[in-house]
């Protein structure tokens, strides 16, 4: 950062629209308040340096982990300025009648774009995942679909160590050592490298979504050949098959009906997807 100043600056305001949009997002609620207030700057001026120093699009996302950082500044920095300008200006309402319209229209607008971008798909049970292609999963799917995986959830011991995919992570998190397939090593308590006791992957999340989100296609088709792979190596036995969700143990033998089962699907996902990659 010393030797190489020009880049850290270049870093710092790139990209240029994507930062100005996440410093939007921020104010927007806070009728752009922040902007003009010192200790906004000065609480979370470091917090913002940070993320706008680092590369990746994840960082300038405002609805995951990384905004937490900067949200109480920018707050307590607003609070302080409206309580320094309430002790400087005497017998005047603070805000004005017509700030507070602003602020109102303001806090509506951040509603109405936190809702239609669908934050980390959390309105999927209203609101599509994509319009063009069409995807769109009723919650009654969904519950169904959860009410399948949790039998292969539970064969999981709560001591054992395992690797699953994005949106299974957090039913497994109160496990010492939890990866995300298809990272299978970790380092233990005894710093000794070792894989992972178990495998569990929603290919059946990843299959519906993929049509629409190139990430989810990447994943499948890096997975699928991932698990083609362990189990014909013999390393991993796959245990069960529910619904598209694959579990996988560590040196033990596939139980023939998982198998089956297991391999109806990743036909089906060869033939829908890496058949379009052939095409292109």
């Amino acid at each position: 950062m010393i030797s190489n100043p020009w880049r850290l600056i270049g870093e710092i305001f790139t990209p240029f629209f994507g930062t100005i949009k996440y410093l939007l997002g921020q104010w927007l609620p806070l009728a752009f308040v922040p902007t003009i207030a010192p200790a906004s700057w000065m609480i979370a001026g470091f917090p913002l340096l940070k993320l706008f120093s680092a590369q990746g699009l994840s960082v300038l996302s405002i609805t995951i982990r990384y905004a937490m950082t900067v949200v109480p500044g920018l707050c307590y920095g607003a609070i302080l300025w409206w309580g320094k300008r309430e002790s400087d200006v005497e017998n005047s309402p603070l805000p004005s009648p017509k700030f507070r319209h602003f602020w109102v229209a303001c806090i509506c607008l951040s509603l109405f774009f936190t809702f239609t971008s669908n934050p980390n798909r959390t309105f999927y049970f209203l609101v599509p995942d994509s319009v063009q292609p069409w995807v769109y999963v009723p919650a009654h799917q969904q519950w169904q679909h959860v009410s399948q995986m949790r039998p292969l959830l539970e064969k999981i011991p709560d001591d054992a160590s395992a690797a699953a995919t994005t949106y299974i992570i957090p039913h497994l998190s109160s496990r010492r050592a939890v990866l995300r397939f298809p990272r299978m090593k970790f380092r233990n308590d005894a710093r000794e490298v070792e894989k992972v006791e178990y495998i569990i992957v929603d290919l059946w999340r990843l299959n519906r979504y993929q049509v629409a989100f190139k990430s989810d296609r990447q994943r499948l088709e890096k997975i699928v050949p991932r698990i083609k792979e362990l189990y014909n190596s013999g390393e991993y036995g796959i245990t069960d098959f529910a619904d598209g969700v694959v579990l996988m143990q560590k040196g033990v033998v596939s139980n023939l009906d998982a198998v089956d089962g297991w391999e109806n699907f990743r036909q089906e996902i060869v033939g829908a997807v890496f058949s379009k990659n052939s095409d292109k």
